[in-house]
């Protein structure tokens, strides 16, 4: 749990690597609460509409405001765990750029996510697995 935090103490930070385990656990843990955003939304009468959350009460409007400000405050975190994370393989964080490319972009950034990172010392600082 510490390292799937981890990106929330290094809110701000882009120097320095990340590990597969935290990007991933973030990442999982991004998914996990928009499920019970889901599934919040369906008990309170709502239903997805083009991904998003719509109708039923006001409740439904509580959990979409709820996670909406998750999803605003986790959008630093995401941008400098997914820089660290393609330092963590020896890339520069303008690979990030990559997603702006249609499908291509976003399979060769999941590559790049996936890809194990190089063992020790690299440019970007101390290999995270001996870190945490």
């Amino acid at each position: 749990m510490n390292l799937i935090l981890a990106p929330y103490r290094r809110y701000f930070e882009i120097a320095g690597r990340s590990s597969r385990t935290e990007y991933w656990g973030f990442m999982a843990l991004i998914l996990v609460l928009w499920a019970i955003t889901v599934l919040l939304g369906y008990a309170f009468g709502g239903r997805l509409e083009d991904g998003a959350l719509v109708g039923g009460s006001a409740m439904v409007d509580v959990v979409n405001m709820a996670y909406t400000l998750f999803v605003i405050g986790s959008f630093i975190p995401s941008f400098t765990v997914s820089v660290r994370r393609l330092h963590d393989a020896g890339h520069s964080g303008f690979w990030l750029l990559m997603y702006f490319i249609p499908l291509i972009g976003a399979l060769f950034m999941l590559y790049m996510m996936l890809k194990t990172g190089d063992l020790g010392s690299n440019a970007y600082g101390p290999d995270p697995r001996v870190s945490f």
